[in-house]
């Protein structure tokens, strides 16, 4: 385990420390133009009325919507397709931090619930969000461990010649944040939702998933970071704080070894 205490002091407030952009919107805003937040690079969007929080929104959720998973039903079944409100397709199950709330209680609430951000309130209005990228920001130095010791070395991925219409089922059913696309052991690249979603609006069109019959390379992202088996961890944290990205594959001359992500790293502070 890594004590988070070198880094900074467990005892201070959540507010000092959560620094993620945040983009909110009504219940009755269009899906379309959450879709426009998503694709401004925006993963979750907070649905609030009033200062309070109704829900969240996240591209994995529009990703569901327009055919990758059971919100598929909605998109066909009403005529106002990506009109429809975002209340129909939001998430409304979430666990809040207080604002008062400790870092350390808030890493524990992180480690027990397994998800990438919580909201914080304040006297039951919504005052912010933390995420696992605000814990690892704090990780400046060496951790003590390589990567090999840390990463995944089964991680759920996605075959070179798997559809993109397959690919966006894989994430929804999974829940998944990324999937590697990977070819004889050899990684390719890594498919997001937003990268789905980006793919279908600049190509096929938002109301094509269940159409296009192209392969998952033509969706994923090319542009790769790995790091090395024997890479101190804190490599990998260097990677992902300065791209703002969810994970950072472990490769041996392109051969895909395992899967470093913030999950990862968040489990092993303390």
């Amino acid at each position: 385990m890594i004590r988070f205490e070198r880094f900074l002091d467990s005892s201070k407030p959540v507010s000092d420390i959560a620094e993620t952009p945040i983009v909110s919107c009504t219940e009755d805003e269009s899906i379309r133009n959450s879709i426009a937040m998503v694709l401004n690079g925006f993963s979750r969007i907070m649905v609030l009325d009033k200062g309070e929080i109704r829900g969240f929104l996240t591209s994995l959720d529009v990703l569901n919507f327009l055919g990758g998973g059971p919100k598929y039903q909605l998109y066909v079944r009403y005529s106002k397709g990506l009109d429809l409100p975002v209340n129909r397709i939001m998430n409304t199950d979430w666990d809040s931090l207080e604002k008062k709330h400790s870092v350390g209680d808030a890493l524990q609430v992180f480690q027990k619930h397994g998800r990438d951000f919580h909201p914080i309130v304040h006297r039951d209005r919504f005052s912010g969000v933390l995420s696992e990228m605000d814990f690892l920001r704090h990780l400046n130095q060496p951790l003590g461990f390589r990567t090999e010791e840390v990463m995944d070395r089964k991680p759920m991925i996605a075959k070179s010649h798997y559809s993109v219409l397959d690919v966006a089922k894989m994430l929804c059913r999974g829940d998944f944040r990324f999937l590697p696309v990977v070819k004889d052991d050899f990684l390719l690249g890594l498919v997001t939702p937003y990268d789905l979603i980006s793919y279908l609006n600049r190509g096929p069109g938002l109301n094509n998933l269940r159409k296009t019959g192209f392969e998952s390379t033509a969706a994923m992202n090319r542009d790769l970071l790995t790091v090395d088996p024997k890479d101190d961890l804190y490599e990998a944290v260097k990677l992902m704080n300065s791209k703002r990205i969810n994970s950072v594959p472990v490769t041996d001359e392109e051969e895909m070894l395992g899967l470093i992500t913030r999950r990862d790293v968040i489990d092993i502070l303390s």
